[in-house]
């Protein structure tokens, strides 16, 4: 079985942030990853643009291009909006499987070789697989 890959993303989250409730000892799973795994800061913010919105800076991450070449710099733009394959499509073109837990504009949801959980702005409560919907309702 190949390597496996997690990428976890706190909307508005930083390390200034998870590292202070790091050292008061209450985030123990964090502080695992955080001495056993690679992490990395992130300037997300587009310095031409200045885009400091959740659809942008999630794109920008699954993507790794500007909003400019995106093209997501609102909250009303949809998954059908996006001008730049991200990271879990070109995974899934090259046949590994993918979940994804919301992430932004992933609704609606898509077959991307695993599962597809939209973020908490979704439309609907639909999910890929259909069975994973009353997750939606948490």
């Amino acid at each position: 079985m190949g390597k496996k890959v997690i990428i976890v993303g706190i909307d508005g989250g930083t390390f200034t942030l998870i590292d202070r409730f790091i050292d008061k000892g209450k985030l123990p799973f964090f502080k695992f990853l955080k001495e056993n795994s690679i992490y990395s800061f992130m300037d997300s913010v587009d310095q031409d643009t200045r885009v400091p919105i959740s659809p942008t800076i999630w794109t920008s991450l699954a993507t790794g291009k500007s909003a400019e070449k995106h093209k997501i710099v609102s909250f009303f733009n949809l998954q059908q909006d996006i001008q730049s394959a991200r990271l879990f499509e070109i995974l899934n073109h090259y046949g590994l499987t993918v979940g994804t837990f919301g992430w932004e504009l992933t609704w609606p949801p898509e077959d991307y070789g695993g599962f597809t959980i939209p973020c908490s702005m979704a439309r609907d409560n639909r999910t890929f697989p259909s069975y994973l919907s009353p997750i939606m309702e948490l």
